[in-house]
């Protein structure tokens, strides 16, 4: 026996995010004598789907059906069958579960790995002179990305496919930056970039005489204008630091942690300048200088 009446698929989107909780609405139409939207209910529908999950079928009655199909957390396609009263509903739906990922990524750093959209993590070593690079995230239409630095949360969203964007990297060592593609109906992916920063050798502190030279680790000039005959600079340092001391350009001499250096004042506008050359074993060599003007 042919049956008199038939049944329609549609999926409310036909795209949602493949995070396990995203959903959409699957609708089921039923007609009778050829395309005669049927106004009752009554019929047993079932549907099936080949990823995801279907939730119960509701019967509207006015002749539509819906029931909720909840993603799954890889990125695939679900086709949708169904069956009215028995007979197999000819048509399906299909609904992507979509994941935002970069296309391309490209950098003035070179990554320790080859871009791979599916790899999220990358690191990269370079140079204590090194304190800055630039990147091009590429991504599909419509996507965008979200750059952060998570020592400070500083970052901004690039809205162009590929757009530019320059990154300072402050500090020594490891520094993170994230970057989170967001797309329509997506799941986002975050990628985690790692810049390891060469350390550098450095003084831990610098006792003197001379009034404004508070000392700060990473700050290598300082300058100032005394009237006294003499004064002293005593630099501690960590062990395993070679410390060298010249003044106006003698032959560097090492000197101990905790050795005070007296630097002669001539006066009538005479600059003295005193270089403590820091060398440390695996890590970038630093140089303080002091320029004292005698009054």
């Amino acid at each position: 026996m042919i049956p008199t009446e038939s049944a329609t698929l549609i999926a409310q989107n036909t795209m949602i995010a493949a995070d396990g909780l995203s959903s959409t609405k699957i609708k089921v139409l039923v007609f009778e004598d050829g395309l005669i939207q049927k106004i009752t209910g009554g019929d047993v529908i079932t549907l099936t789907t080949t990823a995801g999950s279907l939730g119960t079928v509701t019967d509207n009655g006015d002749g539509t059906y819906t029931a909720e199909l909840t993603s799954s957390m890889i990125e695939e396609t679900a086709v949708i069958s169904g069956t009215l009263n028995g007979n197999s509903i000819v048509l399906t739906a299909s609904v992507s579960f979509g994941v935002a990922r970069l296309s391309t990524f490209t950098t003035t750093l070179p990554l320790n790995e080859q871009f791979d959209p599916a790899v999220t993590s990358y690191t990269a070593s370079v140079a204590n002179a090194v304190d800055s690079f630039k990147v091009n995230p590429g991504t599909v239409s419509g996507e965008r990305v979200k750059l952060t630095r998570i020592i400070d949360g500083w970052g901004y969203t690039l809205t162009a496919n590929n757009e530019s964007a320059g990154i300072t990297i402050y500090n020594e060592g490891p520094n993170d930056f994230t970057f989170t593609v967001e797309g329509a109906f997506q799941r986002p992916t975050v990628y985690t970039v790692t810049i390891d920063r060469q350390r550098s050798a450095k003084l831990t502190d610098m006792k003197t005489t001379v009034p404004n030279f508070a000392f700060d680790p990473n700050k290598v000039n300082y300058s100032a204008v005394l009237f006294n005959n003499t004064t002293t600079l005593t630099p501690t340092f960590e062990v395993g630091t070679t410390v060298k001391v010249s003044i106006n350009g003698s032959a560097l001499s090492p000197i101990h942690s905790g050795d005070p250096v007296t630097v002669p004042i001539s006066g009538g506008g005479k600059e003295e300048i005193v270089l403590f050359h820091v060398t440390e074993s695996g890590k970038a060599e630093r140089q303080y200088s002091y320029r004292i003007i005698g009054k």
